[in-house]
């Protein structure tokens, strides 16, 4: 199963990184100063203001402007200030991690955890199965009952139709 289904135990590539942000683009430039001289990030949110988000994304599901700053940045590097809808911001790369395939032994519980629901998947089909074809099934007199009236109007509206000669089929009422 595994070696048939490998793309299922592929973990696309992912970017780690923080968001920077502030109202006031003085503090924050103030503050992205600072990390450019010694960047320690618990120093990014001394200045009152500063907000700190951090962000662990898969690449494809960033957007493009992000992408665009963080390609350009290495690990622990910062991006220039950049406006943003209520604010600046900037980008800090924590890093990033390729796309892996997990190996046999990671991916062991995944794969017995499937192959386990469709064993039992099986079983539910098999006794589906079994059981409809012993089963005696009635339907209750008042579908039948109308679904014959339905049947048989339409078998009415054919006949007529095709005695006609026009050549078009009519349509049942329903």
């Amino acid at each position: 199963y595994y070696n048939d289904n490998l793309e299922k135990f592929s973990l696309p590539a992912r970017v780690h990184f923080l968001v920077v942000d502030s109202n006031d683009k003085g503090t924050l430039a103030r503050t992205l100063a600072s990390y450019t001289k010694e960047p320690k990030t618990e120093m990014l949110v001394k200045e009152k203001g500063v907000r700190l988000r951090e962000v662990r994304m898969r690449e494809d599901r960033i957007s493009p402007e992000l992408s665009q700053e963080l390609v350009k940045l290495t690990a622990g590097q910062a991006s220039p200030l950049r406006p943003e809808q209520e604010g600046w911001q900037f980008l800090i790369l924590v890093g990033r991690q390729p796309k892996t395939v997990l190996t046999q032994a990671q991916a062991y519980a995944l794969v017995e955890k499937e192959l386990v629901e469709q064993k039992l998947e099986m079983a539910f089909d098999l006794w589906v199965n079994k059981k409809i074809k012993s089963a005696e099934i009635e339907i209750a007199p008042p579908l039948v009952e109308a679904w014959v009236k339905q049947t048989n109007q339409a078998n009415q509206i054919n006949r007529a139709s095709n005695m006609s000669g026009d050549g078009h089929n009519a349509t049942a009422p329903y």
